[in-house]
């Protein structure tokens, strides 16, 4: 009996574990589908909500030179940044309810971006031309 519940002990906390997911290099993936494909259409300018405790859409793409704006429709304060609060690219610092956040993508890459007040709140970004 006693060997029965350490097993479902250690079941259900194997499962926890796995539900929580790892973070690769710092970031948790969005999720496979959208890690990897990105939007068809570049667009110049971007809007992106932040509600929720979520950044929607999560993937977006732009082309170079294009602009992303984040808006606030949270009732908390969030950020954009990518890396973490020491060592990032760019950080938008906290962005109060209400407020807007936008930044100029020049060059083609892949940028993963989150809130470092939010951790699991991440979106990526591809700055790619047609």
């Amino acid at each position: 009996m006693r060997r029965l519940a350490l097993l479902s002990l250690c079941s259900a906390a194997l499962v926890l574990a796995g539900c929580g997911g790892l973070k690769k290099g710092g970031f948790t993936p969005v999720g496979e589908v959208q890690a990897t494909q990105e939007p068809q259409e570049a667009r110049s300018k971007v809007t992106v909500d932040m509600a929720d405790i979520m950044y929607s859409p999560e993937t977006v793409r732009v082309r170079p030179g294009g602009e992303v704006t984040w808006v606030n429709r949270d009732k908390v304060a969030h950020t954009v940044t990518n890396g973490d609060e020491l060592y990032n690219e760019f950080s938008s610092g906290p962005i109060e309810p209400g407020k807007t956040y936008r930044k100029v993508f020049k060059g083609e890459r892949k940028i993963g971006y989150r809130c470092v007040i939010h951790p699991n709140m991440e979106g990526i970004i591809f700055v790619k031309g047609k």
